[in-house]
């Protein structure tokens, strides 16, 4: 009897689908997201601590802000003018003013490497390395879930979802009860990298491939970059295509899925109506 093993065996469900490079960023980059007030632009986050606006449309590429650190995330809380950056050299969330920033959080806010952020019921929430804290309008920090390897936040269901690093899972907070699992079962995945809201409240999720790490060690094997996993609204892998590099972050705008790989500039896409 052949035994397969379920965390190594190939996951992708329509390997006929293929990524497309559509601009080249002007440095490697660490998070793409929607733009914060232009429905067809995004803002891409480098590893150079700039953030710069892409018009899809146009092409047109310019400065968005640069903090003097490392950002890693990027919401509007409700207004243009409340504009929140998180970023880990600064170990701070950010409030982007008049092109200027500045840190809101004190020394003993208790965060520690703020990765990401969300905006949910006129509360902000931030993970950090150690897990997920809130941020009031009275300037009031609440630690709400002890909790490693948060990589990314979003918003479904009225929910907060964690993607999770180590567990490879995500998980649903909704404020005030305990996290649930949401969604697992990301076979072939070693890790996971990013994630975003997809059409019809689905999560788009990016991992790295178990395969990139074996092909390290082993010269014969064919490398596996990664994969992106499309988790339907009722939190089930229901597809997956594999991805170009290994990668560093997704976004879903205007019915094209966007994404950045490690050691290269260029950011790729997919129409989503390539999985119907």
């Amino acid at each position: 009897m052949l035994l397969v093993n379920p965390f190594t065996q190939d996951p992708v469900t329509h390997p006929s689908i293929t990524w497309a490079p559509i601009f080249e960023a002007s440095t490697q980059v660490f998070r793409i997201r929607p733009h914060l007030t232009d429905a067809n632009s995004v803002l891409v986050i480098g590893l150079n601590g700039h953030i710069n606006a892409h018009n899809l449309e146009s092409g047109a590429y310019q400065p968005y802000v640069a903090t003097g650190g490392q950002p890693t995330d990027i919401i509007a809380t409700g207004a243009e003018s409340n504009i929140l950056i998180t970023d880990i050299a600064w170990n701070n969330v950010l409030s982007l003013r008049n092109g200027q920033v500045s840190g809101i959080l004190g020394n003993e806010s208790g965060i520690l490497s703020p990765v990401s952020l969300c905006y949910l019921g006129g509360t902000v929430y931030i993970a950090d390395q150690t897990g997920l804290f809130s941020f009031s309008t009275e300037g009031i920090v609440q630690r709400h879930v002890d909790q490693l390897g948060i990589v990314a936040l979003a918003v479904v269901h009225d929910c907060i979802i964690l993607a999770i690093n180590g567990e490879n899972c995500l998980k649903a907070l909704r404020p005030g009860f305990h996290p649930t699992i949401y969604a697992s079962g990301f076979f072939g995945a070693f890790r996971l990298i990013d994630m975003c809201v997809g059409p019809d409240n689905s999560v788009l999720v990016v991992t790295e491939s178990i395969a990139t790490r074996v092909s390290e060690a082993e010269a014969d094997a064919m490398p596996q970059n990664g994969f992106l996993f499309v988790v339907s609204c009722y939190g089930v892998p229901s597809a997956c295509i594999p991805l170009p590099g290994t990668p560093t972050s997704v976004c879903f705008i205007n019915g094209r899925i966007l994404l950045s790989v490690q050691e290269s500039k260029d950011v790729y896409a997919v129409p989503i109506s390539a999985f119907l």
